[in-house]
């Protein structure tokens, strides 16, 4: 049943276990020395002589059984690193999701983006997040219809952009880039006044989505007038930036709007443009 090396070690524990209740019951017969009441010193030595005991069981023990004891401590480091490694997603799922808790990130209902992947966030366990796939588009505020799933491991390799606040309201930036020539002056003017034409109905609440927004997040955000500003391209030509706050749903209809008239009116020369002084010819 046991090889000779364990029974070897079994009977020596028994001897071992032995010897030292015949020790430990020989000494508290010496201390007591029939006395009927025990004194301090007594119970004193009583004491010794139990912790002494427990002492030279534990030692013993370990001398005897040592190297069954570090057959046993490699095998069950071994069976910990296996179950370690065979469980690295899952320990870095439950990891990401302290993080997530910890640092409140996000919860049910936010627009969140991480490792590219855009959605609104449905629900949440300990090991993977769910969330409503957002459209990829440029303005990528409608839903695809696709839902998607993604480990809690990723908030701790990647960032976390939560887009709650632009849900509604946002910042939307774009450009219109023409030929060089136009009155700069009166094409700004022109675009500030479509702009502010088409955002006049949303400007009310903007003003007050946009105050709550730098409250919340303690900045100062662009907006929520309409801004336009003006660059030049690599070849030359007239780049106008125009800035809007305005409501999620209207970007894309806001913006084709702007452009038309603006390329309308440049091609009506709605807008004046500037005449260059021809250079005298020389005899």
């Amino acid at each position: 049943m046991f090889d000779e090396p364990v029974m070897i070690r079994l009977v020596l524990t028994l001897v071992l276990v032995a010897g030292i209740l015949a020790m430990r019951w020989g000494l508290t017969r010496w201390v007591r020395r029939d006395s009927a009441l025990l004194s301090d010193a007594q119970r004193q030595r009583l004491f010794y002589v139990r912790t002494a005991s427990h002492v030279f069981f534990v030692v013993g023990i370990g001398l005897i059984w040592l190297t069954q004891i570090q057959n046993a401590a490699l095998s069950l480091t071994a069976v910990i690193v296996a179950v370690v490694i065979a469980t690295k997603e899952l320990l870095i799922c439950l990891a990401g999701f302290l993080v997530r808790t910890g640092s409140r990130s996000f919860s049910v209902g936010d627009w969140i983006e991480v490792n590219g992947v855009r959605g609104e966030v449905v629900d949440f366990t300990p090991l993977t997040t769910t969330l409503l796939e957002l459209d990829e588009r440029e303005f990528g505020r409608d839903y695809t219809g696709r839902t998607t799933i993604i480990p809690n491991a990723w908030y701790v390799t990647h960032q976390v952009i939560n887009e709650t606040f632009g849900k509604n309201y946002a910042v939307h930036r774009f450009r219109i880039t023409v030929e060089p020539g136009l009155d700069i002056a009166a094409a700004r003017e022109f675009l500030l006044t479509q702009a502010a034409e088409l955002c006049s109905r949303y400007h009310d609440v903007a003003s007050r989505y946009n105050a709550l927004i730098e409250r919340k997040l303690a900045v100062d955000l662009p907006g929520p007038d309409p801004e336009v500003t003006i660059t030049t391209t690599d070849l030359g030509k007239l780049q106008f930036h125009i800035l809007l706050f305005c409501p999620t749903h209207v970007v894309e209809n806001l913006q084709a709007t702007i452009t038309e008239r603006f390329l309308d009116a440049v091609a009506r020369e709605g807008i004046p443009r500037i005449v260059l002084a021809e250079k005298p010819e020389l005899s």
